[in-house]
């Protein structure tokens, strides 16, 4: 077994390694005269994976799956970031910023034995730690769990503006509330998702999330509205009262005119 090389303090509790080398989940503690101490829990088998299309991956290889993102072929089974679209996908009207996770539940069954913790239980907190500032803990941007089918998480992002809406129309959200979700959640949510992908230590260093594999953000906003129209609006207002009261004008000069010619 390959032994890890990320730094962890003394007594800073148990992680999680995953070997590339042996497909093994191996629990490890740093102990006191920073002596690292690693057991291992169990290994998951090295069974290739075939694609709709027929072709064939090998274990832990990349692939692309249509609706289903990039996926990672683990033990016999694609992980993915969404589920298949026959099982969920997200109705063309919702809008905002999602996260798609998918992990492993060969490996969670292993590892449910020693931590009591499940993905789908407690990957929300964590991840929520993940995107909070370190020095603060606080962030606009919380994650909801919108859906969870088989091996897949997807989170919604949840904005709070710093000036909340006390008019009573808290339930229509505006576009430029939208927008701001956008720019203030999607880089955050974009950066969690490239640690989860690269195996950052921040995320194999906790057990639970150290089992999700693949991750892809989202983003959906509805057609922007139309800034002109109001003013459109407005302007065809005003042109069709000015066009009456010239009409108008030109009635009484008529009337005018006429009673002039007959006297």
């Amino acid at each position: 077994m390959s032994v890890p090389t990320d730094m962890m303090g003394e007594s800073s509790g148990t992680y999680l390694y995953n070997s590339d080398s042996d497909d093994c989940l191996t629990m490890c503690d740093c102990m006191r005269g920073l002596r690292l101490r690693c057991n291992t829990l169990g290994c998951v088998p090295k069974a290739s994976c075939h694609s709709p299309s027929g072709a064939t991956y090998g274990h832990q290889a990349p692939a692309y799956i249509a609706f289903r993102d990039e996926c990672l072929c683990f033990s016999g089974n694609f992980i993915c970031p969404k589920p298949p679209p026959d099982h969920f996908r997200l109705r063309e009207d919702v809008v905002g910023v999602f996260l798609f996770l998918g992990f492993s539940k060969l490996e969670e069954n292993i590892l449910r034995r020693y931590t009591n913790e499940t993905v789908n239980e407690d990957a929300g907190a964590r991840l929520q730690e993940l995107i909070s500032p370190r020095d603060t803990l606080q962030t606009r941007c919380h994650l909801v769990l919108y859906h969870s089918v088989d091996e897949n998480l997807i989170f919604q992002a949840s904005f709070i503006p710093e000036k909340p809406d006390h008019s009573g129309n808290g339930s229509r959200i505006s576009y430029a509330m939208l927008w701001e979700e956008k720019k203030e959640c999607g880089p955050l949510l974009q950066s969690l998702a490239y640690r989860i992908r690269n195996r950052d230590f921040s995320v194999i260093s906790q057990p639970t999330l150290s089992l999700i594999k693949v991750a892809h953000v989202e983003v959906h906003l509805p057609p922007e509205p139309r800034s002109g129209a109001r003013s459109s609006r407005a302007t065809s207002s005003t042109s069709s009262s000015i066009s009456l009261k010239f009409v108008f004008v030109c009635l009484v000069q008529l009337l005018h005119w006429t009673a002039v010619a007959s006297s």
